[in-house]
């Protein structure tokens, strides 16, 4: 059994009774930086309690005495003689003989660099969420001033134009320039409302939603159009049951929306839409498969930018408004396009907390 203790790479360190040492292994004198012989006989309140900063370290053993409960994996920090700190991963727990407690056993893990390296990845993590918020915002400015300073002049410049084709209609080249100039004013309050619409994407207001009852919902909605347009419709749903996700429905569903839109618009003679919805360990994840033409390859890295459009009579906004959300949500949007045709656009939303708000600490840290 001794031995057994000493080739451990965890510190052991076994109390009697009374509150004194009687036994540790060579591992536990590396992780608190005392000497075998400094320890064995002595108790434990005498070598820790006179350093405050060790009063977390101190406290695993008074709570386990007091619950008479064992305690796993609780971290806490702890100062060696010489003043170096150390971040420790205690399991303690009492030795019992039927229902005589003969002491007490603590194994500790000594983590200090694995937690420097969450806390460096934490503050990473920190930096990085900063910097992405910073550019949103300023994406954010430069569209909304984009928007208004478009939009009064666009707004003037089609009042002025159908108050002139009113004025002229008898001239059919000049009512021809003006209608020109009326279309072009109208894409461009397009352009306009689109902008305002991504720049104004609000963050999400996230809650626990069943996501099987919400896509059903959803689909639910498209089922017309689909019916109208000769375009066979299915969902799957698996496994059946509640399958629960941390989101804002609302947000969600706009972010849907526009993708089984842009499914159904490579549809226009009809052809078959499946939407499937599945988890893995820790993401739901939504398929949205039509039967169209496809996206050509050279096209798919820019499906998601502003303005991004193969349709002469759109703006291009909505998938970078989808991209937008999913991003809001710590989520992700992908397409593909094989070439026999056809079209994936894959949701991949995490199930869990959000980032902005969890503890990023791993679970055997907290």
């Amino acid at each position: 059994m001794e031995n057994i203790f000493q080739a451990m790479s965890d510190g052991v360190m076994v109390v009697s009774p009374s509150g004194e040492i009687v036994l540790v292994n060579q591992a536990l004198c590396e992780i608190l930086g005392f000497a075998a012989e400094d320890m064995l006989g002595k108790g434990w309140a005498e070598l820790f309690f006179d350093d405050p900063q060790n009063m977390d370290f101190n406290q695993i053993a008074i709570e386990v005495i007091q619950t008479r409960q064992p305690l796993s994996n609780r971290q806490v920090g702890y100062r060696t003689p010489n003043g170096r700190r150390r971040e420790l991963l205690a399991t303690t727990s009492l030795i019992r003989d039927g229902e005589e407690t003969v002491g007490l056993v603590s194994l500790f893990k000594d983590v200090t660099e694995l937690d420097h390296l969450h806390r460096r990845e934490r503050r990473l993590l920190a930096q990085s969420l900063r910097l992405y918020e910073e550019k949103n915002e300023s994406l954010d400015r430069i569209a909304r001033a984009v928007a208004h300073a478009v939009r009064n002049p666009v707004t003037a410049i089609g009042g002025l134009a159908a108050r002139l084709l009113k004025m002229h209609e008898d001239d059919a080249q000049l009512a021809g320039y003006m209608r020109r100039i009326l279309e072009s004013t109208s894409r461009l309050e397009q352009v306009v409302s689109q902008v305002r619409a991504y720049a104004y994407v609000p963050r999400p207001n996230r809650r626990p939603v069943d996501m099987a009852d919400w896509l059903r919902e959803i689909m639910s909605h498209h089922q017309p159009r689909c019916r109208e347009h000769g375009i066979q419709c299915n969902l799957c749903i698996s496994p059946e049951g509640r399958l629960e996700a941390q989101v804002d429905p609302n947000l969600l569903a706009t972010a849907l929306h526009n993708i089984l839109e842009n499914a159904m618009d490579a549809m226009e003679h009809g052809g078959k839409l499946t939407v499937t919805l599945s988890y893995d360990q820790d993401n739901v994840i939504i398929d949205v498969w039509d039967s169209g033409p496809g996206i050509a390859q050279e096209d798919l890295p820019y499906l998601w930018d502003p303005f991004f459009t193969t349709k002469a009579d759109r703006v291009g906004m909505s998938l970078a408004i989808t991209k937008r959300i999913l991003s809001e949500h710590e989520g992700l949007v992908e397409a593909e396009s094989p070439p026999q045709g056809g079209t994936r656009v894959t949701i991949t939303l995490p199930t869990g907390e959000p980032a902005l708000e969890a503890d990023h600490r791993s679970p055997a840290l907290k």
